[in-house]
């Protein structure tokens, strides 16, 4: 049976460095599908469409997840799923225990994160201007919550609701704590 554990959250939530401290001292098979869509190429359609904020069509995105997933067992997904149609396919296809980490933190905190990210020196071009950030903002608000809402009430979903405006060590603290709770 697999295992997959998501990490959700909006943009600057801290995805990527909570995926990374919790995969210390374990073997996850990590899919970050912002680096996956990133590796494709600057030509690529979806890099396209990424640049401008917008939200790559589940037609593009699922036949490439699925791609990835297949044979792993133990998978973190960092990204994934983006909406609830993404997150209803990944309930129906993938037989598994599926664990939810949500990292709550409100607009305001996104904001100052990503600008940042962009005064450390992150070269990613979605970072870049702030109306593309404000769009994925709103864009995470209008898909990506009923997609977490979705998961919330999901039978067999293991759900996390976690203060992401803590410390990433803090943060990590209260996933283990809430996991052994649950």
């Amino acid at each position: 049976m697999k295992n997959i554990t998501i990490i959700m959250g909006g943009p600057g939530s801290g995805k990527g460095t909570i995926a990374n401290l919790l995969m210390h001292g374990r073997k996850f098979n990590y899919i970050e599908t912002g680096a996956l869509f990133r590796s494709l190429g600057d030509n690529h359609e979806i890099a396209k469409i990424m640049k401008s904020g917008g939200l790559i069509p589940d037609t593009l995105v699922l036949p490439l997840i699925k791609d990835r997933m297949r044979g792993l067992r133990d998978i973190m997904l960092d990204g994934f799923p983006r909406d609830l149609n993404q997150a209803r396919w990944l309930v129906t296809n993938f037989h598994a225990h599926i664990e939810v980490i949500f990292l709550n933190i409100p607009h305001s905190v996104m904001i100052k994160r990503v600008h940042n990210r962009i005064s450390e020196g992150s070269d990613r071009a979605d970072d870049a201007k702030d109306q593309i950030v404000l769009r994925r903002i709103d864009t995470f608000e209008k898909l990506t919550m009923p997609a977490i809402e979705f998961l919330r009430d999901a039978p067999g979903i293991e759900f996390i609701e976690i203060d992401g405006t803590h410390t990433p060590e803090r943060i990590v603290g209260l996933i283990a704590k809430a996991q052994t709770l649950s």
